[in-house]
């Protein structure tokens, strides 16, 4: 065909390609007419795809660099060419339910490669339509339902955030950034924090790229964003409340959101929404562990609570075992952050309290489930392996602390951690004497 001739025509960077270029608009823009008219049109969808490639292929080449005026007319005439194809067609052909065709996954995918390009060519050109073209169907289109089968609808928002993040970083410092910074945190979070299904991680990839482009602009408020961190916690986003909290340097995004961490946490209605919560929580204190003082100020007496709860509750068929020994491993990581801090302070009598108000829930824990050699019949020996590992952490890293709470302990209790530290250290050899735990 003639668009095919013209499209190879402009792929051989030669000068006959720059000869090519005016017909080549001419032939794709009467069938884009066609395929606006019925995006199923399956002719003129692989017309407009070949055509595409070829005007990438002129772009690339940087053909249109000279700074004449008439480069800086093509370049602006293919940004409206974006808008065209992207608004008036690929919106409605990821909408419909023919997407899944050759044809379609090949112009979805020309078409994106094509505004990606134009996105990061640093040339001369209409960045507020680029940016329309590439929001459109981000804002418009219905709440994100990923599955296997949408593996397109996925690569194709994916593409569509990563050129917004390329045109936000062009637009840098024009005046009228502060609007469109504080539009793109919105956008960018509802990609990220979405309760309505699983997101890719290549999606928030992306729109993680945008937000730390947006906080990092001269135009961010930190207390705006606070008053999101807020938000995102009281509502549940936990992956966006930890991705906020890798923006600061210290522990205001966690102190900030105590309260809706505690709601949270106090739910016991919901063990996985908690468990989520917890798990957030954890990830945040590990990645800043000089944050530990405030999670055990404000949430300590909760996630002591969370611990034996979920570490004595009997399990049944309707219960996910492997949510409750998450949730544990979760608060002993606490835990633990909380304890190396205070022993780096030295004080060695807070350290004690402290041993011995976690030694409770350790013993309980420990009391129903049993241990690899010595378990319980209905219990989760993988809970009271993990009190017992951290008995012999702390124990090695405080020993004179951990005597002084051996000493303050009935015997029952006593010979329960001194066989579980052994048992630890040993390998859980099964062990034939009568049980120490309590029936």
């Amino acid at each position: 065909s003639l668009l095919g001739f013209l499209a190879f025509m402009a792929v051989t960077e030669s000068s006959t390609s720059m000869k090519a270029a005016p017909l080549l608009f001419v032939e794709i823009y009467e069938f884009l007419a066609i395929l606006k008219d019925d995006v199923n049109n399956v002719e003129a969808m692989n017309s407009v795809s070949v055509a595409i490639y070829g005007i990438k292929k002129l772009v690339k080449s940087e053909c249109f660099g000279s700074g004449e005026q008439w480069c800086i007319d093509a370049v602006n005439e293919i940004c409206h060419l974006c808008k065209e194809l992207v608004c008036y067609c690929l919106v409605p052909i990821l909408s419909g339910d023919r997407n899944s065709s050759k044809e379609c996954t090949a112009f979805v995918e020309v078409s994106c490669a094509l505004v990606e390009e134009m996105s990061t060519i640093k040339l001369q050109k209409d960045d507020d339509v680029l940016l329309y073209t590439v929001l459109f169907p981000l804002s418009s289109m219905e709440p994100l339902s990923f599955s296997e089968d949408g593996q397109l609808f996925t690569n194709a928002i994916a593409s569509l955030l990563k050129s917004t993040h390329y045109l936000l970083k062009s637009r840098v410092d024009q005046c009228d950034d502060a609007n469109i910074v504080r539009a793109m945190f919105q956008l960018a979070s509802g990609f990220i924090g979405s309760n309505s299904g699983q997101i890719p991680a290549i999606i928030k990839e992306c729109a993680s790229d945008i937000l730390r482009f947006c906080f990092s602009s001269k135009y961010t408020n930190k207390s705006d964003v606070l008053g999101m961190v807020y938000d995102a916690a009281n509502s549940g986003q936990w992956d966006l409340w930890l991705l906020f909290c890798t923006f600061f340097d210290d522990d205001s995004c966690i102190a900030c959101s105590i309260e809706a961490i505690k709601n949270a946490l106090d739910n016991i209605s919901d063990d996985a929404t908690l468990s989520l919560a917890l798990s957030a929580i954890c990830s945040s204190v590990k990645s800043k562990p000089s944050s530990v003082s405030t999670v055990m100020n404000g949430l300590g007496s909760q996630i002591l609570l969370v611990l034996q709860k979920h570490g004595t509750i009997v399990i049944t068929s309707n219960i996910d075992s492997d949510m409750h020994l998450r949730t544990c491993r979760d608060c002993i990581t606490i835990l633990s952050l909380a304890f190396q801090n205070l022993a780096s302070q030295q004080t060695e009598q807070l350290l004690l309290e402290y041993f011995q108000l976690c030694l409770n829930s350790f013993i309980a824990i420990i009391n129903r489930n049993g241990l690899p050699n010595q378990q319980k019949g209905d219990g989760d020996a993988n809970k009271g392996r993990l009190c017992a590992a951290v008995l012999v952490h702390w124990a090695r890293a405080s020993p004179n602390v951990f005597k002084a709470c051996l000493a303050n302990m009935t015997e029952q209790e006593r010979g329960m951690v001194e066989f579980a530290v052994r048992s630890e250290m040993t390998g859980y050899v099964v062990n034939k004497k009568p049980t120490l735990f309590a029936r």
